[in-house]
């Protein structure tokens, strides 16, 4: 639930070797065997067994394991499947070289790995892993912990519909306590050239973070004194962001309004104004559709632009909350997001009104690098499916709650727009208004 930019794509290869290496700082060069198993994944020359063959060689040549899973990944998914779980089961694997072994089958979504990998993580959580947790550690040190709350939160590359075999009640108690952890500190051999210096503090930790969504998932209602107090008090705005998100969810009406109060009188203060919306979604996971009011755009960290990346993220991110809401209350929102001028260029297709933003990405045909976006017409081809999508998730919502106050807003898209989809979708939501 951290906002991200979106609309940069990664480009595979550099991000192949930061992940193996293990690094964030560009300026690292890559080490050479990297570079090497590179030209064996897409030698033109080799066949697939003769790939994955000499990529499985570097375990021996001190690549990390996940690295060469990566990297044979690239080639043929069912043989880095293959080859971790044979890592995983073999017995002379260390307990944090399964973590992250699990982490990589995880991400490369092994069929049933989850009903072997859950016994193993819950009993790291359980046996060792809120004092492995409690520790300061480097940050993107993996940790049981961790592992367990991204997973319930689909943070870091995990799948939270692989949570239900995971759910416990053990681990409440470890999952509060683990709520006082101490910051991540940046590697001594790296740090962070922008937000901090090796060796210090960073503020923040991004697995403890994501504990009060796991919270949520769990039911713990038991866990609401933790989370009001990181809400309340604590200094990361990340931890308090899901602190809110898990309170809407969790708490009666008596603790909703608590949050909302606080939230209210320290609305600019701190960022509290963003937070509206984690709550908000936390309130109609709930089932009170009093959070509609906080799918706002004015509660978006990118509520003052208005290029193209930043109002389809906006949009996306709130639409998936919003659609399984029944209420009156939605008119309010879908009106905003119609009116919202940014979205309703977009919804046009109309060339002369797209805002490119800097720095904005499309990956080429190869897939194996990336260029810039440079004109309005190659920003509505790169978002086209994005905007088709956004538009037919606010139709569809307007449509299953009734709202035939806007139907106008419908129909002048429909006639005005230069995308047949977009037309056939209002159309189409209009006769379902009976308009």
């Amino acid at each position: 639930m951290v906002p991200k930019q979106p609309g940069t794509l990664a480009v595979l290869l550099p991000a192949l070797l930061v992940a193996c290496l293990g690094r964030s700082n560009a300026n690292i060069a890559p080490d050479p065997m990297l570079l090497e198993m590179q030209g064996i994944a897409r030698s033109e020359g080799l066949s697939k067994e003769e790939k994955v063959r000499r990529l499985r060689q570097y375990l021996t040549k001190g690549v990390e394991s996940t690295g060469v899973m990566r990297w044979i990944a690239q080639v043929d998914p069912p043989s880095a499947q293959a080859l971790g779980i044979e890592l995983f089961r073999d017995p002379r694997t260390s307990r944090e070289e399964k973590l992250h072994v699990g982490k990589e089958l995880l991400r490369l979504e092994a069929p049933a790995f989850i009903d072997e990998y859950a016994p193993f993580l819950l009993e790291a959580v359980l046996t060792g892993g809120e004092k492995e947790f409690m520790a300061e550690r480097p940050m993107h040190r993996i940790s049981a912990v961790g592992e367990y709350v991204f997973i319930a939160s689909d943070f870091d590359g995990m799948a939270s519909k692989q949570f239900e075999k995971l759910k416990d009640k053990r681990v409440i108690p470890i999952l509060i306590r683990c709520l006082g952890a101490p910051d991540h500190v940046y590697p001594v051999d790296q740090g962070d050239h922008i937000h901090g210096e090796p060796g210090k503090p960073t503020g923040r930790n991004t697995q403890r973070q994501q504990i009060p969504v796991a919270l949520a998932r769990l039911k713990a209602v038991e866990a609401i004194p933790a989370l009001k107090q990181t809400l309340f008090t604590h200094h990361d705005y990340y931890g308090r962001y899901n602190a809110a998100y898990a309170l809407g969810f969790l708490g009666d009406d008596a603790v909703a309004r608590e949050a909302e109060a606080f939230l209210r009188q320290n609305e600019e203060k701190d960022h509290n104004r963003l937070i509206f919306f984690a709550f908000g979604k936390g309130l109609l996971e709930r089932g009170d559709d009093r959070g509609v009011e906080f799918m706002s755009f004015r509660y978006s960290y990118y509520s003052d632009r208005d290029d193209i990346s930043m109002a389809l993220y906006m949009a996306r991110e709130r639409l998936p909350v919003m659609k399984p809401v029944r209420s009156p209350k939605a008119e309010t929102f879908y009106r905003e997001a119609l009116e919202r001028k940014s979205l309703s260029d977009l919804f046009l297709f109309d060339e002369t009104k797209v805002k490119v933003p800097d720095h904005l990405m499309r990956v080429t045909p190869d897939r194996k690098s990336t260029v810039p976006v440079k004109t309005p017409a190659e920003a509505l081809d790169w978002g086209k499916d994005q905007i088709i999508a956004a538009y037919k998730d606010i139709a569809e919502g307007i449509t299953a709650n009734r709202l035939k106050g806007l139907s106008g807003h419908l129909a002048t898209i429909g006639k005005n727009t230069k995308n047949e989809q977009i037309r056939a979708i209002s159309e189409q939501a209009l006769r379902a208004l009976g308009e």
